[in-house]
């Protein structure tokens, strides 16, 4: 996993300590998948996987592209257990989007930055942690099931 350059951290540090000051219990925005949801529920969200994945070791692994966000969705036991969003062209998500994404998982928690180089936030209850880094070249902010 390739380390943000600083002024990504900082973007990325300003858009979790503004879902934790502000957004931490508000309802997330319907139109997003969230840790837990079957994949009927995230097909609803993201309409019919681009790539379905098949069976293996437990895991299903579908992606999805809503405009222009790929999203990667794990599953185990028939729930989401880890999501994956990056930009189509590559680019870096916007502070906008990945507040949005931390809202749509944040479980009526609020989120909290671990600090250091990960660019780690961890949810307050401890079942989900959320990470914003570079994976096979594209900026990538995922959050999975702990």
């Amino acid at each position: 996993m390739q380390k943000l350059l600083p002024q990504q951290l900082r973007s990325f540090s300003r858009a979790v300590l503004l879902t934790a000051a502000m957004l931490a219990f508000v309802a997330p925005h319907g139109a997003y998948a969230k840790l837990g949801d079957t994949p009927e529920a995230v097909a609803r969200a993201y309409g019919q996987p681009v790539d379905a994945g098949k069976p293996a070791k437990g895991l299903t692994t579908n992606i999805y592209q809503r405009g222009r966000i790929h999203i990667l969705v794990q599953f185990s036991g028939g729930k989401s257990v880890a999501e994956a969003y990056s930009r189509v062209d590559g680019k870096p998500l916007s502070d906008a989007q990945m507040v949005r994404f931390l809202k749509a998982n944040n479980g009526g928690q609020f989120w909290d930055p671990q600090g250091g180089p990960e660019n780690v936030v961890l949810r307050r209850d401890k079942k989900a942690e959320a990470r914003y880094s570079i994976l096979g070249g594209r900026y990538t902010f995922w959050v999975r099931s702990l």
